[in-house]
């Protein structure tokens, strides 16, 4: 599945250049931060393949085991049914039944927003051939002891009934209260305290308390170390204990010590070999256990527990308090920390690996900045917890003997196989539980590719070049894929022969771009609930798809979110019609150009270049990736030559640097202001630019493809009348002819704008109408600046709108009461002469004038306090302080000058 170039215009360079897709749930329905995403990624496998890259998109979708469960059991609890009702095998049947008509809306939905994938090497984690690259990955991890069973606390779902990985667990800020309890200490004498307190927020679990933990360097506590309490309402004596974890500052300095139902006091239970009282069952229900308090829901037995000891005189206090909060993604629930009986992988060995070649910078990151989260959360990793209470996703490969024993293997017969050498020749069960859904979607960028199998695929797409994904997943899945793919592709053939063995072969990726989070006008993350995300297709239907992509990407500076409201999209759709527009102009002139230059000189005219189009045009069609072969003749086409490979270089600069922000705006800037807004008025002008206005277009069109696909295809066949079955997508991406940026020329040009920009601010401020012919003087300083000028006289006649136009030396005096004036830096000034004004209009013009004499001043005394600092001066290298004390001559100038001129009109 090569890629192949039909036209036969560029030879295909096989440097591959690859991007496997953030595989969406098959539960999921484009949102805006999707749009995004996926904009990044086709916009970037594009350029690459007009690159010549032999480029692969490989798009898939994720079957989101507790996400996919939970939507298909609320269906069916509609219904008045459970999956229990069907049984295993009958549910499974029934989610894959709404798997074939409802998973692939999404990528319908990818498609439709333009997304270039090869759709033919669609990929689902359920697949035949996936799923038994997971569970090759179970075995050999569990060959290696770096899978085991065993207790640990997890994020318990009681409403799934599941474990929930740490990324389906949304923390909240809740207001609570923080409890203050008195436990009597056994065997007190004299004056020695009669209670420690202790202060809790989940009175509940205290059931299952089995220590206090203080402080050793406590000097309140430290001498009761090893002394008991009684715990209240059940009677059973725990120790106190001595231990660095405890927060001398926090609440009383005394920690109740709940091993079955918080994580750090589990750690704590293990350094002191303590009891683990599980006083919960998965329904968050208090067990028998609980003693009395068995069959209470946990927030009722909470609220039974605080009036006993109230009644006993054990509660010392109780306050309100706000602290961060558990609740699963999915339900809503608030979860339970809780003792289970799970599988887990050991992360540590991973881990080292993984964050090494990203701090050898073998893997980038893009913003850099995010490579300090990942090196905090690689140095303080914890095991993973990878099995889940559900029936939807990869069934665990472990078999259990009657007497507890556990055989992993590929499949049941070869779990026998490992029973019977075992000695065990009973019955096997295989567990009931999946895999977590992370756990298959770490393998992605190889089991994509046929993964256990060394597959031609596999070895030549394989690292893949660029992942796209949010901040927000950096744990959960960029490092985890990092260390799975440092796992287990050490070792495997190249297409070369060689053997996968510098780690610049092993990892996963070489670029990791994570892009930005989409936030509503007041900066609110979008969701659902808040009802405050735009449907990316009301968009698409009302702007256009491409108005829509070259929108998010022009809003989405690299490591900023982004605040996005539906009038956004006004960007791209004015842009959109400003190059539409833009393009039916040039059109129009070229076929006057063309139907009119056999019998018409036009102005500034070139003939030998006239006679020799046919010879450019044809040689052109010959030489890939630049603007034009023609040489520019004057000086608007030497500038827009120059700006265009200046463009191009910045373009290329910036997708190679992954500031595709930046792209958008360098092309925005070059299409709307220099090409539309000033090149094709000079077009107007001088008609001999025609030619050259139209190569411009047609390789603005293929600069701005991979951002707006559709809106260029269209433009660049009517402009080019290239066949309907070749697309500008088998074009070369333009390269800049770094020889043809002419600084010089965009310089002098540069004046002429601001000359003609001055006449503009004076026509407006004085409100004479656009058709209005103007009696224009132009003084200036220098011959080198007369000269120029005066080169560009068609040009700022016919963009000013004069009736006459004389440019001259400085020095004449032109009265304020008959002209006004701007000012053009230190280099001369505009007069424009003025009708017989009014009171009003005068006392305008005298406004407008101290307007800019404030301006100026304030900048005057900016420079002047600047070369003022002798910090500033002893530090700044020579070049900077040249260019402070032109400013101040300069502004020295205009003051005087704009000074004179309110002196005279007042």
């Amino acid at each position: 599945m090569k890629p192949q170039d039909p036209t036969g215009r560029r030879a295909i360079d096989k440097k591959p250049f690859v991007i496997v897709i953030p595989p969406p749930n098959i539960t999921g329905i484009l949102h805006v931060g999707h749009a995004l995403n996926n904009t990044i990624q086709d916009t970037y496998i594009r350029y690459h393949r007009m690159l010549g890259h032999e480029s692969l998109w490989l798009p898939g979708t994720d079957h989101a085991g507790i996400a996919t469960q939970t939507k298909i059991e609320k269906v069916m609890r509609e219904e008045g049914l459970s999956r229990h009702d069907l049984g295993r095998e009958k549910f499974l049947e029934r989610v894959w039944e709404w798997k074939s008509i409802y998973g692939d809306i999404i990528i319908d939905q990818l498609r439709a927003l333009g997304c270039s994938a090869d759709w033919r090497r669609l990929r689902f984690t359920m697949d035949a051939k996936y799923s038994a690259s997971v569970i090759e990955c179970f075995v050999r991890l569990h060959e290696q002891g770096l899978i085991y069973r065993g207790k640990r606390i997890i994020n318990w779902s009681p409403l799934a009934q599941s474990a929930l990985s740490d990324e389906e667990v949304i923390h909240k800020v809740t207001e609570g209260k923080l409890y203050y309890f008195k436990y009597p200490i056994i065997g007190t004498k004299g004056k020695e305290p009669e209670y420690l307190t202790i202060a809790t927020t989940r009175p509940e679990t205290m059931l299952g308390d089995v220590a206090v933990a203080v402080n050793p360097n406590d000097p309140r506590y430290k001498h009761l170390i090893g002394k008991h309490l009684m715990l209240p309402l059940m009677d059973r004596e725990i120790p106190i204990i001595g231990d660095d974890y405890v927060d001398q500052t926090f609440g009383t300095g005394c920690v109740k010590i709940t091993p079955a139902h918080d994580p750090n006091d589990f750690e704590i239970g293990l350094r002191h070999n303590l009891p683990q009282i599980n006083v919960m069952d998965t329904h968050a229900v208090i067990n028998d256990l609980g003693g009395r308090f068995e069959g209470l829901d946990r927030f009722d037995a909470r609220k039974k527990i605080v009036e006993e000891l109230q009644l006993l005189g054990l509660v010392d206090k109780i306050e309100s308090y706000t602290n961060s909060v558990g609740y699963s993604e999915r339900g809503g629930e608030m979860i339970e920390p809780y003792l289970s009986d799970q599988w887990f992988v050991n992360m540590k060995p991973l881990a080292g690996p993984a964050l090494k070649v990203v701090e050898d910078g073998l893997i980038q990151f893009h913003p850099e900045r995010w490579v300090n989260t990942y090196r905090h959360w690689m140095t303080n990793i914890r095991d993973w917890c990878i099995s889940r209470q559900l029936w939807w996703g990869h069934r665990i490969p472990a078999w259990y003997a009657e007497d507890g024993r556990i055989y992993v293997g590929r499949n049941e017969q070869e779990a026998r196989a490992k029973a019977l050498a075992d000695g065990y020749e009973g019955k096997l069960l295989q567990d009931e539980d999946v895999l977590d859904t992370w756990f298959s979607s770490w393998l992605w960028p190889f089991a994509t590719f046929g993964w256990p199998q060394n597959t031609l695929d596999l070895q030549e797409f394989y690292p893949t070049s660029l992942l796209s994904t949010g901040p927000d997943i950096i744990f959960f899945w960029v490092a985890r894929m990092i260390m799975a793919g440092m796992e287990f592709m050490k070792g495997l053939p190249m297409k070369d022969g060689t053997l996968r063995e510098k780690p610049e072969d092993i990892i996963p990726f070489r670029d990791v771009y994570f892009h930005n989070i989409i936030r509503d006008q007041q900066g609110r993350k979008m969701s659902k609930s808040l009802g405050n995300s735009p449907d990316p297709f009301d968009l698409i239907d009302k702007y256009g798809t491409d108005a829509l992509r070259f929108t998010l990407l022009y809003l989405a500076p690299l490591g900023q979110d982004v605040r996005f409201g539906e009038e956004s999209c006004e960007i791209g759709r004015n842009f959109a019609n400003k190059l539409w527009n833009a393009t039916r102009f040039v059109i129009m002139k070229r076929d006057e150009y063309e139907s009119a230059a056999p019998n018409v000189q036009f102005e500034s005219e070139d003939t030998e270049l006239l006679n020799s189009e046919a010879e450019v045009s044809a040689e052109r069609k010959q030489t890939a990736g630049v603007f034009t072969l023609r040489p520019a003749t004057t000086l608007a086409d030497k500038w827009m030559l120059s700006r265009a490979n200046r463009a191009a270089r910045d373009v290329r600069k910036a997708f190679d640097a992954y500031e595709i922000n930046e792209v958008t705006k360098v092309l925005y800037d070059f299409i709307w202001k220099d090409y539309c807004d000033w090149y094709l008025e000079i077009v107007k002008i001088q008609p001999a630019s025609t030619p050259l206005a139209v190569e411009i277009l047609e390789g603005i069109m293929r600069m701005l493809h991979p951002i707006m696909p559709f809106l260029t295809e269209e433009l660049w066949h009517a402009l080019t009348g290239e066949a309907k079955n070749v697309l500008i997508g088998q074009d070369d991406y333009i390269t800049p002819d770094t020889y043809k940026i002419d600084d010089a020329a965009e310089a002098e040009f540069a004046f002429v704008q601001r000359s003609v920009e001055a006449v503009r601010l004076l026509r407006s401020t004085l409100n004479y109408a656009p058709s209005k012919a103007i009696d224009l003087v132009i003084q200036l300083k220098i011959a080198e600046d007369l000269a120029l000028l005066e080169s560009a006289r068609t040009i700022i006649e016919r963009l000013a709108r004069t009736a006459s136009f004389s440019i001259e030396r400085d020095g004449k005096e032109y009265s304020s009461k008959e002209y006004s004036s701007e000012l053009l830096g230190g280099r001369g000034q505009v007069f424009v002469k003025l009708e017989a004004r009014s009171e009003d209009e005068r006392l305008k013009e005298r406004t407008r004038l101290e307007k800019e004499l404030e301006r100026i001043a304030s900048q005057l005394n900016a420079v002047t306090e600047k070369l003022g600092n002798e910090s500033f001066v002893s530090k700044a290298p020579p070049a900077v302080i040249t260019k402070e004390r032109e400013k101040l001559t300069s502004y020295a100038v205009q003051l005087e000058k704009l000074t004179a001129s309110l002196e005279e009109l007042r």
